[in-house]
Formats: C-alpha cells, structure tokens, sequence
C-alpha cells in the first residue's frame, strides 16, 4: 500500500504542477508585447534609469491597449495604473489611479480616447476629497461638481446641464464662504455673459463679458470698490 500512495502523491504533485503552469502561461497569453521605460518628472523618455523619477511597466494586450503600471523610480511604490490606446502612451483610455509617494490615493478618473468621463475624484496627500466632478464621453462636465480645500470648506460648486451640453454655472469662495468668481458656460463650454470676480473684502474687482466665448469688454475695481481707468 505504500509504494502505490506514494506513487499517488507523486502524480498528484505533477497534475498540481501542470496546473499551475497551464494557468501562468494562460494568464501571460493575453499580453502580445511589453515594454519598460524610463521617465523624468514631465513624464518624458530617459535614458538610463539612474536618472528617472519614475519607471513605466506596460503591457499591450491582443486588442492593442496597454495597461501601464508606472512605479517611482527611487522608492518602487505604484504612482500610476492606467490604459493607452497607443504605443506612444498618449491616448487615455480607461480607468486611471494615481498615487502620492505615501500611498494614498492622489486621484480616481476614466477617460474616453483622452476625453475625461464618469465621475473624477481628486485627494489630497492625507486622504481627504478635495474635487469630484462628472464628465460625459465628449469630455463636457454635467451634473454637480465640487471642490474643497484641505479643510473640507468648499471652495467650488458647480451645475450643469445634464445632457452634457457644456451650459452651466460655476462658483468659487472664499475660506469664509463670500465669493471670489463667479460666472455662466454656453454649449460647448464656453464662458458667456457676465462673469464677476471679488476681492477678499467681498468688493467686486473685476467684471468681465462674454459672449459664447469670446471676452468683449472687462471693468476693474480697487478694493474699495471705484473703477479703475485703463488698468487692471
């Protein structure tokens, strides 16, 4: 009885063995190509790693798209994971995460061939939200958006037209919550109207029209509120 469960554990080792390998070599077959680069703090090629602030790992898949993993050259820590649509790693793609030196989260995005889409969010080192934005495929925002400081005051909130149009309203604050800018966005998201600007004392400094886009005349203002004349 011995020999023979022996020779039982033996082939069950084997299959075990073949197993594993079967899966290995499934899970390498769907990557065509891979490629690892050197990159300085603009994101640009370098030539030897010694240099580089950042190593980039990418994998291009039967389809063509490249999953990227780039690491900070220094500390060897995932700084981004994301998709391209092109060899030259310019076209987005796909869900994007970066991350600070410390690990956490610096933002949580999607882009549609380099046009932002879905939901955006954006943290600061230590965690905190600090932008969360809606994009539809165009790249146009919709929806609500917002913005707070490291605080958790919110220093933008804005609205646009749900069918993604562009048309909106956008207003930023102040740490107190006055105003500092606020303002109107056409189809195409273009600035349009009156957009008023305000100096921390709450006194309008500048007030700029629009229209569709294009500024057709601007007023100034000194903090206590009298118009300056050919100056800004």
């Amino acid at each position: 009885m011995r020999p023979l469960c022996t020779l039982f554990m033996l082939v069950k080792k084997i299959s075990a063995l073949l197993l594993s390998l079967f899966f290995c070599i499934s899970a390498n077959g769907q990557y065509v190509d891979s490629v690892e680069q050197f990159l300085d703090e603009s994101n640009k090629l370098v030539v030897k790693k010694g240099s580089a602030s950042y190593v980039r790992r990418a994998y291009k898949s039967r389809e063509g798209q490249w999953e990227s993993f780039t690491y900070y050259a220094v500390i060897n820590t995932l700084a981004e994971h994301g998709y391209y649509l092109d060899d030259s790693f310019k076209i987005k793609d796909g869900q994007f995460q970066t991350f600070y030196a410390n690990g956490k989260p610096d933002a949580d995005v999607s882009y549609y061939k380099n046009n932002k889409v879905g939901l955006w969010r954006i943290y600061s080192r230590n965690g905190r939200l600090m932008d969360s934005s809606r994009y539809k495929s165009t790249g146009m925002p919709f929806h609500k958006g917002y913005s707070w400081d490291e605080d958790g005051k919110l220093v933008r909130y804005a609205e646009f037209d749900m069918n993604g149009s562009g048309a909106g309203y956008e207003t930023f604050y102040n740490e107190d919550g006055t105003v500092i800018l606020r303002g109107k966005y056409v189809a195409g998201f273009l600035k349009d109207s009156i957009w008023s600007y305000h100096h921390i004392n709450g006194n309008l400094s500048l007030v700029e029209t629009y229209d569709s886009g294009k500024l057709i005349a601007f007023e100034c203002f000194d903090t206590a509120g009298n118009k300056q004349v050919g100056k800004c």
